[in-house]
C-alpha cells in the first residue's frame, strides 16, 4: 500500500476510473490476506511447533485470533490509504484516533481477561475501523458497493467452501488439528487449490479483471485458463 500510494494520488480521468483502481486494490488485499489467515488459524499447532518449538504449544489457541486481527488489520490499512490518497486526512485523523482509544479500551479492560479476550476485542474496533473508512470511500466514490461486495463476499464464501471441501478428509487423517509438518503443507496446499478453483469457477469475471493488472498476466491467465 505504501509503494502504490504515490500512483492512487495521481489517478487522472474520471472518477469512475478511481472507483475502479479502489475496488481493485481492495479486491486484492482482502483476497489474499483472508485465506492466509484461514490456513494460519487451522494449522496453529504445527505452525507454533515449527516455529518455536514444542515448549510453545499453550500459545497455540492465540493464533487464529491473532490472525483474524491481522486480516482485519491488512484490510483497515488498505482502507485507510485509499481514503488518504482521497486527501481526506481529516477523516484518517479521526479513524486515527478511534484505533487509539480503542487499543487504550483493549489493553485496559480486555487484556487483564487474557490475549484471546484482547485481540477478539481489537478484531472487533478493526472491523469498526473498517466499516468507518469504507463508508467514506463509498461518499468520495473512491470506492463502490459492488467492488467492497466482491472483496469481501467472494474470499468468505471461497474460504468457507474450501474449509468445508477439507473438512471430512481433515477429521479422517488427522487428531484434533494434530498436524505433522508434512500433513500441514499439505492441507495448506490443498486449501489453496481449492480455493483458487472456486473462485475461478464461481467468480470468473472478477478473477479476470484483477489478474489483468498482475505482473506476468499472461502467465497466470494461461495457468488458470483465462483467456
Amino acid at each position: 500500500m505504501y509503494a502504490i500510494y504515490p500512483f492512487l494520488t495521481r489517478i487522472d480521468g474520471p472518477e469512475g476510473d478511481t472507483t475502479r483502481v479502489g475496488c481493485l486494490v481492495l479486491r486484492i488485499v482482502a483476497w489474499t490476506a483472508m485465506p492466509i489467515a484461514v490456513v494460519f488459524a487451522q494449522l496453529a499447532d504445527p505452525i507454533v511447533r515449527l516455529v518455536y518449538g514444542n515448549n510453545w504449544t499453550n500459545v497455540t489457541p492465540i493464533l487464529p485470533w491473532a490472525m483474524l486481527w491481522g486480516a482485519l488489520g491488512a484490510l483497515s490499512t488498505a482502507t485507510y490509504m485509499l481514503l488518504l490518497a482521497k486527501q481526506q486526512s481529516r477523516l484518517c485523523l479521526y479513524a486515527d484516533v478511534g484505533t487509539l482509544l480503542g487499543t487504550v479500551v483493549g489493553l485496559g479492560m480486555a487484556l487483564p481477561h487474557g490475549l484471546t479476550v484482547y485481540l477478539g476485542v481489537m478484531s472487533g474496533f478493526q472491523s469498526i475501523t473498517v466499516g468507518y473508512l469504507s463508508f467514506w470511500l463509498l461518499r468520495h466514490r473512491a470506492l463502490s458497493a459492488r467492488g467492497i461486495f466482491h472483496a469481501f463476499f467472494v474470499p468468505l464464501v471461497a474460504c468457507l467452501a474450501a474449509w468445508g471441501i477439507l473438512l471430512i478428509p481433515k477429521s479422517l487423517l488427522f487428531n484434533d488439528l494434530n498436524f505433522t509438518l508434512f500433513g500441514a503443507i499439505g492441507w495448506g496446499l490443498s486449501f489453496s487449490f481449492f480455493y483458487l478453483l472456486i473462485i475461478r469457477m464461481c467468480f470468473k469475471l472478477e478473477l479476470k479483471e484483477l489478474v489483468n493488472c498482475l505482473p506476468m498476466n499472461q502467465r497466470l491467465s494461461r495457468l488458470l485458463y483465462i483467456k
